[in-house]
């Protein structure tokens, strides 16, 4: 559940420097990075172990939360907006 919740910051904290759709392009390669790190550190960690499959459950869960991502961009534009008036 935390992948595709740090997905939505990833694309607002992008989408300040990135203009377009270049920020759907950085997102999947960037979560696939995090994955790849994260399961290198498990690798070396006693009683952990390297997983592939993890990763592409990262990666999987980074592409499911950048569709509902565009998918509900325009309502969440429009409550970052509001919350940045006030």
């Amino acid at each position: 559940m935390g992948v595709p919740r740090n997905v939505g910051r990833l694309y607002f904290a992008l989408h300040e420097k990135i203009l377009g759709r270049k920020v759907l392009l950085c997102i999947p390669v960037l979560v696939f990075l995090t994955g790849c790190g994260d399961e290198l550190i498990q690798g070396v960690v006693p009683n952990k172990v390297y997983d592939f499959r993890d990763i592409l459950m990262n990666f999987t869960g980074g592409i499911l939360g950048e569709l509902i991502l565009v998918i509900f961009n325009p309502a969440l534009i429009k409550v970052k907006e509001r919350v940045s008036k006030t």
